[in-house]
């Protein structure tokens, strides 16, 4: 199934208060980020990981970032991104 059987939404997060600039960095799960079974059925499944394959498994369990980190002055932030159903996204802002 392609990523465009998949529904998305817009989402907005707005944050008050930051003192200064922060990094933000946004981290996604979702069918093509952060998805080892995903990896697991590009590799044909089954009913248990070949030796040869738990390499690949364990490089592709990672919490994949949705976008390069940047940088947001302080005051209030409005971030807006698309989050695929079903998705989760994570967003640390970092002084």
């Amino acid at each position: 199934m392609g990523v465009s059987a998949y529904r998305e939404r817009t989402i907005e997060l707005t944050v008050d208060g930051l003192d200064g600039p922060h990094t933000v960095t946004h981290h996604r799960i979702d069918h093509d980020h952060s998805n080892v079974e995903a990896v697991w059925r590009s590799m044909g499944g089954g009913a248990w990981p070949a030796d040869e394959q738990w390499d690949r498994l364990r490089a592709a369990n990672t919490l994949d970032e949705a976008a390069p980190p940047r940088t947001v002055e302080g005051g209030t932030v409005t971030l807006t991104s698309d989050l695929p159903m079903p998705g989760v996204s994570l967003i640390e802002l970092t002084p």
